[in-house]
């Protein structure tokens, strides 16, 4: 098993043991369910926000965006933002947060994505989160008179 495939099993095996939303809280969010499986509320980042609902959560997918912030990701990345912390500390302090009992050993001198991997991820994030709000919209208008002739 090569270096990258390593670390990925170890990424996915402490994401798998997560949920997007309990970290969020955890972290200081105040989330308000918005649909099925999703929901809206302050970034758990700290920034200031009028509507208090700039952070978005898709906990299907299990991902977040903030539009304030215009930063996305999945729940390590969440924790190494909110925290202000490396990917690699983000993803130690998931592991001894919840007690995941995952053997980190061996990551510790992974390279750090480019700052261009980190952007494409991003953006790759948040148009997949603003397509899911798009869909939830016409999925509601759908199921109304009024909106089937919007539509």
């Amino acid at each position: 098993m090569n270096s990258i495939t390593y670390v990925g099993n170890k990424y996915q095996e402490v994401k798998h043991h997560l949920n997007i939303k309990d970290v969020a809280t955890r972290l200081g969010s105040k989330l308000t369910q918005q649909g099925k499986d999703t929901y809206h509320g302050t970034c758990p980042t700290g920034h200031a926000s009028k509507s208090g609902t700039s952070f978005s959560i898709d906990n299907t997918k299990q991902l977040f965006h903030c539009f304030s912030c215009k930063i996305g990701g999945d729940t390590i990345t969440l924790v190494e933002k909110a925290k202000g912390i490396s990917n690699w500390e983000a993803l130690k302090w998931l592991n001894e947060e919840y007690n995941l009992k995952v053997d980190l050993n061996g990551l510790q001198n992974i390279p750090k994505p480019s700052p261009e991997e980190i952007k494409e991820k991003e953006e790759l994030i948040k148009k997949s989160m603003i397509l899911e709000r798009i869909y939830e919209i016409g999925k509601e208008k759908l199921y109304t008179e009024e909106g089937k002739d919007e539509l």
